[in-house]
């Protein structure tokens, strides 16, 4: 890993919620991160009715963070991500807050969300 990622400090995750959210909870902000990180990496996972792990049909996420914690930014692709995107969204540079916002996700009844930072 390069030095300009490891601060020295252990990776660790950020949960906006250790537990799924109904899905009709469409926005989460994680505030307070600590700012002693050069990286984040967003994870969602979405759930059916009996708790198994699914790919929603359609939808949205909006993904953003803030330096100082009042004004939210994309990274740098700039654009909404699909639900059922392969990879997770990435962060570089200060974070104090990150905030997710889904649109039109179809075909799940639960969600949770985390950052991995490092």
């Amino acid at each position: 890993m390069s030095s300009a990622y490891n601060s020295g400090i252990p990776a660790r995750a950020f949960w906006f919620s250790q537990q799924p959210v109904p899905i009709s909870t469409t926005e989460l902000t994680l505030s307070g991160l600590e700012d002693n990180y050069r990286r984040g990496i967003f994870y969602i996972e979405f759930y059916d009715a009996s708790g198994n792990v699914v790919t929603p049909s359609t939808g949205t996420m909006d993904i953003t963070a803030s330096p100082l914690g009042k004004f939210f930014m994309r990274n740098h692709e700039d654009r909404l991500f699909p639900a059922n995107a392969s990879h997770p969204v990435e962060f570089h540079g200060m974070m104090s807050a990150c905030k997710v916002v889904l649109s039109g996700i179809t075909g799940v009844t639960a969600w949770r969300a985390a950052i991995w930072r490092s």
